[in-house]
């Protein structure tokens, strides 16, 4: 979970809480540059830190920094990243097409396409 944070009332605290109140069997990872643990847990200063195969990135973090994080994401070969960003206002941010998500169906369609949507 990037953004992870004990800072009281925070977003980050909340969904790190609400993560850890409800086990599922995952292995939670929080992410925070500026910590060594949140909530007694070992906290990472990177995905790529964490060494281990992620499926799913939680990013809770501000709207500025989202496609830095992403990227590094991708990078780490993070499967899924919902994402959450908050600086008070609500954001729409254009996403760069390497960080698409597509299912297979989609993915052949693509490059039959040569990196293209047929056009309907």
């Amino acid at each position: 979970m990037i953004g992870a944070t004990e800072k009281a009332a925070s977003v980050g605290r909340t969904v790190l809480r609400n993560l850890l109140a409800q086990p599922s069997g995952a292995t939670i990872f929080p992410v925070n540059p500026g910590r060594t643990n949140v909530l007694g847990i070992r906290c990472y200063p990177t995905v790529a830190a964490i060494g281990e195969l992620v499926d799913l990135a939680i990013l809770i973090t501000p709207a500025a920094t989202v496609h830095d994080v992403l990227g590094e994401c991708v990078d780490a070969g993070v499967r899924a990243t919902p994402t959450l960003f908050f600086d008070g206002r609500q954001y729409t941010l254009p996403l760069k097409p390497e960080f698409l998500i597509f299912s297979a169906q989609d993915e052949e369609e693509w490059q039959r396409n040569q990196g293209g949507w047929e056009k309907e």
